[in-house]
């Protein structure tokens, strides 16, 4: 495999890795830890992820609990929350913050699949960047003699051959996250 193909490849598995970060992120009908692990919290100075400040916990379906390992960030950590614009209000028990997840309505769900339609749909675009940067290097070792026209179209092929793979991987993950959200 051409090292152009192989670049390509690594640069759509880190794209289809943050797509699933981010789809990971949107809020389903249950509690998860997930959709608050990254949320950007101002703590001493510093921008921290809420991961790096507390330990997060789903004691029920319904609830995540989080424990700051220092008491004097809980401030800080439900600031972040607020500012987050996920509308999520935690409530402060002392040192910890619990944050009950409401249920979502009709409306909200169909909010959420525009939203994973468009985060699709940016990870495919980001595809079809890489894959004319991958194109462009072939068309520069074509051009320089250093590859022939038989080797350039066989790697054009390699590289629609992983952006098809690419797109079958995004579409699977959209769709299984819609169902996720459409069900009760």
């Amino acid at each position: 495999m051409r090292p152009e193909v192989q670049k390509l490849q690594q640069e759509l598995r880190k794209t289809f890795e943050n797509l699933q970060r981010e789809l990971a992120g949107i809020r389903t009908s249950r509690a998860s830890a997930n959709l608050l692990e990254d949320i950007d919290v101002e703590y001493m100075g510093s921008t921290l992820h809420i991961k790096q400040l507390a330990s997060l916990s789903v004691p029920d379906a319904k609830t995540v609990l989080i424990t700051p390992w220092d008491k004097n960030a809980v401030k800080d950590i439900e600031k972040g929350i607020l500012a987050s614009g996920l509308n999520l209000n935690p409530a402060v028990d002392g040192t910890t913050l619990r944050i009950v997840f409401p249920p979502m309505t009709e409306e909200r769900r169909l909010e959420l699949v525009k939203v994973i339609g468009k985060k699709a749909e940016e990870s495919r675009i980001s595809s079809r960047q890489e894959r004319d940067k991958a194109i462009k290097a072939l068309a520069a070792l074509k051009e320089s003699k250093q590859m022939s026209e038989n080797e350039e179209s066989g790697a054009r092929k390699e590289i629609q051959a992983a952006i098809d793979a690419f797109n079958r991987d995004v579409e699977q993950a959209a769709k299984k996250k819609e169902e996720e959200i459409k069900s009760i």
